[in-house]
């Protein structure tokens, strides 16, 4: 039977290594599978769900089998897609929390036969940022254009220390300034790569930050935005 899942949490966008941990995995001979499950409304297959109004969901994703003691799966990608496969950014933007929360893990033996566990499982969806547009296009040569970024799942909470990369050559790399969980705010760097190995406009936010903003130990400060 199943004792334990490591790790709980993973990205929207898939490939986390989930382990499951138990016993007599090698009297099983055939698939596994591992089960995501949960409700359209939001709530896991461990609550109550208003089944009226809710339907129930699944993703199944092959197991490997290590050993007796362990199986193992990668969790798949859940974002929404557009219908050449690509990410669709404006979906994300509009509806990416709903992806987001608990999904009951299960193991199954040919997709029919359920082990059982010591306790109920759960393996949590977690958002990932992802960039959509920004303003302006274009900036005098000299740097110094203040610029928004706009996308979704910039959350304070998972990362203060935001660095936007300008160019495809050198460190040309300028700190930015998460302003709400849709916008970030930078400072243009100069034009042309920096190839002198270090960041060099790395914490420029501090000295250029926008109007409104206050420059601090460790990026900007947000306390407003004309």
């Amino acid at each position: 039977h199943i004792l334990d899942s490591t790790p709980i949490s993973g990205a929207v966008s898939g490939g986390t290594l989930l382990d499951i941990i138990g016993q007599g995995y090698n009297t099983f001979a055939g698939n596994l599978t591992c089960r995501l499950s949960w409700y359209s409304n939001g709530t896991h297959t461990g609550q109550a769900a208003d089944f009226p109004n809710a339907t129930l969901r699944t993703l199944d994703v092959p197991a490997e089998r290590f050993s007796n003691f362990r199986v193992r799966c990668v969790t798949p990608d859940v974002r929404f897609k557009t219908f050449d496969g690509e990410v669709d950014q404006l979906r994300m933007l509009a509806l990416g929390g709903t992806l987001t929360g608990n999904r009951s893990l299960t193991i199954w033996w040919r997709g029919s036969v359920q082990l059982p566990t010591q306790r109920p499982l759960f393996f949590v969806y977690t958002s990932l940022p992802g960039v959509i547009s920004m303003i302006p296009y274009t900036g005098p040569i000299v740097g110094g254009s203040y610029m928004l970024i706009q996308g979704y799942a910039f959350f304070r909470d998972i990362a203060t220390d935001v660095r936007v990369r300008f160019g495809d050559a050198g460190n040309n790399w300028m700190r930015g300034c998460i302003l709400s969980d849709q916008l970030i705010s930078v400072v243009a760097p100069p034009a042309g790569p920096s190839d002198s190995g270090v960041m060099d406009y790395d914490g420029a936010c501090v000295d250029l930050c926008p109007t409104g903003l206050v420059g601090a130990p460790g990026g900007c400060v947000c306390q407003g935005i004309n």
